[in-house]
């Protein structure tokens, strides 16, 4: 079944990955600073079309809301740089406790996949019955990155709709393969699976790695 395809999958991965991880450090986020500014300056070259997540745009959508318990994590190099980040929370379906990757954005393959096993683990500290993760990224490891993580491709679908706002905008705005998402940038709720989505249904069996 999936599951045992994940496992397997991710597997296959763990040497190389843990290599090429072993000296990431994650910590938890209290007050993005400069560095996330840095970050969304070299976001830039991830696609052509993505938010800025600057340090303020950071710190307004998922750490000024009151009302929400999101978890933000950091993922840093062996210098001390940032390399990435992800903010997740714990939600309920009919009883069920499943955690949602929000947002997730990495320079490159190793912290990316270091963030998604990161909230694999924590998940699973919380009973949580899988991970979910809505991500269009166009650069070509990303979706190597989900898989060896364990996730899979959930099979649902969605309509997207990608356009300009201002009419001297070049044609890039209008194709999908243009833009850098995750759930928090679109207006519709993951909840079910949407397109783009996808699911580590084994959040225990990331330990593998």
């Amino acid at each position: 079944g999936k599951r045992q395809v994940a496992r397997r999958v991710a597997q296959g991965f763990a040497t190389l990955a843990s290599t090429r991880e072993g000296t990431l450090g994650q910590g938890s986020i209290q007050d993005p600073g400069r560095e996330f500014d840095e970050l969304a300056r070299q976001s830039a070259d991830f696609a052509r079309c993505v938010r800025v997540r600057d340090a303020s745009y950071v710190r307004w959508r998922w750490l000024d809301e009151p009302d929400t318990r999101t978890n933000l994590v950091s993922v840093h190099g062996k210098q001390g740089e940032l390399r990435g980040f992800v903010a997740w929370d714990i939600a309920l379906e009919i009883g069920a406790r499943y955690a949602r990757i929000l947002d997730i954005l990495a320079v490159d393959f190793a912290a990316t996949r270091a963030l998604l096993v990161g909230v694999a683990r924590a998940a699973r500290l919380h009973e949580a019955e899988r991970v979910e993760c809505m991500l269009h990224d166009p650069r070509r490891w990303s979706r190597t990155a989900l898989i060896s993580a364990g996730f899979l491709p959930a099979g649902a679908s969605v309509n997207v709709f990608c356009g300009s706002f201002v009419t001297h905008a070049p044609h890039a705005p209008l194709s999908l393969n243009s833009w850098y998402l995750t759930q928090g940038d679109v207006d519709f709720d993951a909840t079910g699976l949407q397109a783009g989505a996808y699911v580590n249904c084994d959040p225990i069996a990331r330990d593998a790695a």
